[in-house]
């Protein structure tokens, strides 16, 4: 499964970088488990946008992993995995560059929410005409 194989390695490498942004904010704030009694929002904001990102992520690749193994056509699948993996770009850049709610943030959301109900009303077509074949 090549073509959702290529957005699961984008998507870990964007967690290891995530990862490493809020291994970098504890180590410079002193915290060493949880959010620490800090008041800093970039920690927190760091923190957010890895969660969030692992949230969404394991839901959206599995069912690209299931449409890609049920022969859904390539180039949704590509369609798909840019529009999330884009949206997940814009959600961290847009968390982690204001405190505040943001278009980035708005961006990332809406895409993961409308690749997930995309790809299981997919999922779900393919599966019914599967059984009913």
């Amino acid at each position: 499964m090549p073509h959702a194989s290529l957005y699961l390695a984008l998507n870990a490498i964007l967690l290891v970088v995530l990862s490493y942004r809020v291994m970098k904010l504890r180590r410079g704030l002193k915290i060493a488990l949880g959010e620490g009694p800090s008041e800093d929002w970039r920690f927190r904001q760091a923190r957010a946008a890895h969660q969030n990102s692992l949230e969404n992520g394991v839901l959206s690749l599995f069912l690209l992993f299931a449409l890609e193994a049920l022969g859904l056509w390539p180039i949704l699948i590509h369609l798909l995995g840019l529009v999330f993996f884009g949206g997940r770009i814009a959600y961290v850049h847009g968390l982690t560059h204001s405190p505040y709610g943001s278009r980035g943030r708005v961006i990332g959301m809406v895409t993961a929410w409308g690749v997930q109900l995309v790809s299981a009303v997919l999922l779900l077509i393919l599966v019914l005409l599967s059984i009913f074949d």
